[in-house]
């Protein structure tokens, strides 16, 4: 769900990007300086809002344990895993209680393990060891680093990132004018 909400934000963005040029093209006939100031001065509505919510959030249990916090760690694990309150009856609500101490526990050892490794062989944890694959042995670390950036790149470039930034340019080209070009651009990030 968490994937299915970062997808549905990211449309949200350039639908509202998009919408947000169309209406500034009609603000002094499209040649106002206001076109391009505003839009990068809107984006710091969305920053305000995620750094006064920051106040609020936990820290990750990774964190916590990298920080040699513990206690906060586990009490944190245990707060996450906590069954929910639509439990029927008493006994199942215990049973709940009892898995969800246990895995909390077993994902909090795992964590400390995991932290332990990291810092065994902290010498090695560089993006630039990554990046060249020096010392990563048979786990050909730099060839999956590499094949993730291209595969990024790559899809920037084609696909439906190609049409959706480049949107406004393919349907002037296409013959519309320009305001009808940012009209269909718009009409296309909503369906």
């Amino acid at each position: 769900s968490f994937i299915a909400l970062e997808f549905t934000l990211n449309i949200f963005g350039v639908v509202v990007a998009y919408w947000l040029e169309f209406g500034l093209g009609f603000i002094g006939d499209g040649r106002s300086q206001i076109r391009w100031r505003f839009p990068i001065a809107f984006q710091i509505i969305p920053v305000i809002v995620f750094m006064i919510l920051l106040l609020w959030m936990p820290e990750s249990p990774r964190f916590l344990v990298k920080a040699g916090r513990l206690d906060e760690a586990k009490e944190l694990l245990q707060r996450l895993r906590a069954p929910a309150a639509s439990c029927t009856s008493i006994s199942e609500f215990n049973e709940k209680v009892d898995h969800a101490d246990t895995q909390a526990s077993d994902e909090y050892h795992a964590i400390v393990e995991a932290v332990d490794l990291e810092r065994k062989h902290m010498d090695m944890n560089s993006y630039w060891n990554m990046f060249w694959g020096k010392g990563s042995g048979n786990l050909h670390i730099a060839r999956r680093v590499q094949l993730s950036i291209w595969l990024q790149i790559i899809q920037e470039w084609v696909g439906i990132a190609a049409i959706t930034v480049y949107a406004p340019t393919i349907f002037s080209e296409a013959g519309y004018s320009s305001r009808k070009s940012q009209w269909l651009s718009g009409l296309n990030t909503v369906r």
